[in-house]
């Protein structure tokens, strides 16, 4: 799929998987966290505590009763992570968890990229 961002083409695939594609969210995960700390009011110091480790802890116990389903936005030229979504699924409903997309692939024809990521669980 090709989006136009700030005047450069970009060729993102979306990859579906499961607990192996962790990794793969660590750094975006970590963009979040520091987003979150930076415009918190009353959690600022819990946040920034917060690992990724403990939220990866937390996803896999979630998805005990069901799976763990993760949808990566990946730049075709780099093999970058660019963005992703965490959902966890159950048996009758599924959650999503986590939804993230790196800032620089945000303006222009990219905006629509968290919806192209969370419509990917309908796949």
């Amino acid at each position: 799929m090709g989006l136009w961002n700030g005047g450069r083409f970009l060729n993102i695939t979306f990859v579906e998987g499961g607990e192996e594609l962790l990794d793969r969210v660590a750094p975006l995960w970590e963009k979040l966290n520091e987003h979150h700390v930076g415009i918190s009011t009353f959690f600022k110091e819990d946040l920034g505590k917060r690992t990724f480790s403990q939220r990866n802890q937390q996803w896999i116990q979630k998805a005990k009763h069901g799976f763990l389903r993760i949808d990566l936005a990946m730049e075709k030229t780099s093999d970058k992570a660019i963005g992703y979504c965490v959902t966890v699924i159950h048996e009758d409903y599924g959650e999503i968890d986590s939804l993230f997309v790196d800032e620089t692939f945000r303006k222009n024809g990219s905006r629509k990229l968290p919806y192209l990521i969370a419509v990917g669980l309908a796949r």
